[in-house]
């Protein structure tokens, strides 16, 4: 099963989430409002999105209702990843803007998939370095390290890892060997700790080790691959890659 934003011309209003199987075949249409930035499916099989101007989580149910999962104000929720433990982690900014203040709120919770929150990443251990600059995407490695999307500014874009108890382990700016400047808009990991992120720019995904080094790119232009921007990896064996044509490139993830 795979769920699948789709908004015809970027219309926010006509958005509708498709779900395919895996030959691409859609086997259900929901339509929804608002302006979603990601989703995330739980381990129940029911979906939750995040929906950025109004300030909310909502809950798609198998059946196809729809309901208010979390509300985030002040806050606008951007990108949500499943928890270890089946919960979510959520990115959360007080402003559309990639400016920093001393008041501004910028980091990743951590909720129980009932909505209840346990953790804030926010701050360093010393309470006062600030861990995110515009946390975009975020993905739980299975070593329990938090890897998240950090946007710096329009064009500079980053990957910050960081431990459970709130250490920067390291930040990843990309390879020197892509033309164009690097910008990550996906993240996973697999079940060996490794860190997969798309590079819309550069047409690649980028695999690293969980230390941060890089591996390898595990696909590339040259392969017909375009515009990544979003992908799932299923299982450690089938890696989904949407693309800003529409098209949804499916690989056999060979670990």
């Amino acid at each position: 099963m795979l769920f699948v934003r789709n908004s015809p011309g970027f219309t926010v209003t006509t958005l509708n989430l498709l779900r395919m199987n895996d030959q691409g075949k859609v086997t259900k249409q929901i339509y929804i409002g608002g302006w979603t930035s990601s989703f995330v499916v739980l381990n129940s099989g029911d979906m939750v999105y995040t929906e950025f101007e109004g300030c909310t989580m909502q809950k798609v149910y198998k059946t196809g209702k729809v309901e208010e999962f979390w509300t985030t104000k002040p806050l606008m929720p951007l990108g949500v990843g499943l928890a270890l433990d089946g919960g979510l982690l959520v990115c959360l900014v007080d402003k559309d803007c990639y400016d920093v203040g001393d008041d501004s709120m910028r980091m990743v919770q951590h909720l129980t998939e009932e909505g209840q929150l346990t953790e804030t990443y926010e701050y360093a251990e010393d309470k006062e370095t600030r861990l995110f600059n515009f946390p975009y995407r975020v993905a739980e490695n299975f070593n329990t390290d938090i890897c998240v999307v950090d946007r710096q500014s329009k064009d500079v874009v980053i990957i910050k890892v960081v431990s459970f108890d709130r250490r920067l382990k390291f930040m990843y700016h990309g390879n020197t060997n892509t033309k164009d400047r690097f910008h990550p808009s996906g993240i996973v990991c697999d079940s060996y700790c490794r860190i997969i992120i798309t590079d819309f720019n550069n047409h690649c995904i980028h695999v690293l080790s969980e230390e941060g080094a890089f591996l390898k790119f595990l696909t590339t232009d040259n392969d017909g691959l375009k515009y990544p921007y979003c992908l799932s990896l299923y299982d450690d064996s089938r890696l989904w890659v949407g693309c800003k044509d529409g098209v949804i490139r499916v690989y056999d993830y060979i670990t």
